[in-house]
């Protein structure tokens, strides 16, 4: 495989984790997943404050990096 197109297709198909949800927030991972639960479940928690601002940060930051990827492959295209 062309290095080039892997590292184009890994920076694609990246994703932003519960992990690094839980870094932005400072909390710990286990509770995010805790928070996603029904809150039906006995080990629900509820989710953290902050923590729409938070996933917006990251969806915006998610965006524009895929939008940096699509510029830079339509320039070589």
């Amino acid at each position: 495989m062309s290095e080039p197109f892997k590292r184009a297709t890994d920076r694609l198909i990246g994703t932003v984790s519960l992990a690094d949800l839980a870094e932005e927030l400072g909390v710990s991972h286990g509770l995010l997943r805790q928070a996603r639960l029904s809150s039906s479940a006995s080990s629900y928690r509820s989710p953290p404050a902050g923590w729409e601002r938070a996933v917006a940060k990251l969806a915006r930051e998610r965006g524009g990096a895929l939008i940096k990827l699509a510029d830079e492959m339509e320039a070589k295209a």
